[in-house]
């Protein structure tokens, strides 16, 4: 006898509360998306445990394969963002460009098994990340260059190609 998991393929974009929780009128619940988050944040952390020692959380002298596996990523991460930004800038923000990088590789890797939840299928995640890279990197910007930064957008000529735009109709 075969049962089917799903009556419609679109079934595995549900979001199910698995543990109802209630405060105050709020719905805190535990759905499949917050065990996928805790899921994710579990791979995340056992890779890196795999690839440092116990005593002081540094990577070995004699890697692993799994370490091998993570200084390429970590190579190729950190190689991009030098490229772009510059050996100093690069640094002070490869933390958190290679953490969003590592938490969206191992969400889309997740995705891939059958009959998983695909957490970014839905398009609130996918924005919520994006407006946060968004406003991190606008008040970055901000601090940096000052309110000078919005003039790289709006330069003497765009404004007089937008306003001849306007007014030829």
């Amino acid at each position: 006898m075969i049962t089917n998991f799903f009556f419609s393929p679109l079934e595995q974009f549900e979001i199910l509360p698995l543990i109802p929780i209630y405060f105050g009128g709020v719905d805190f619940s535990v759905t499949n998306e917050t065990i996928i988050l805790i899921v994710i944040f579990i791979i995340i952390h056992t890779f890196y445990l795999f690839c440092t020692t116990g005593k002081d959380s540094t990577l070995n002298l004699i890697p692993s394969r799994v370490q091998v596996v993570f200084e390429g990523i970590y190579k190729v991460i950190l190689g991009l963002i030098v490229d772009n930004l510059g050996q100093n800038e690069g640094q002070k923000f490869f933390p958190v460009i290679f953490s969003v990088f590592l938490v969206i590789l191992c969400l889309n890797l997740i995705g891939l098994i059958p009959y998983s939840f695909t957490l970014t299928s839905h398009l609130i995640v996918t924005f919520a990340i994006a407006l946060f890279i968004f406003i991190a990197f606008n008040i970055i910007c901000v601090q940096t260059h000052g309110l000078a930064f919005f003039f790289t957008f709006f330069t003497f000529r765009n404004i007089v190609c937008i306003g001849f735009t306007f007014s030829s109709n």
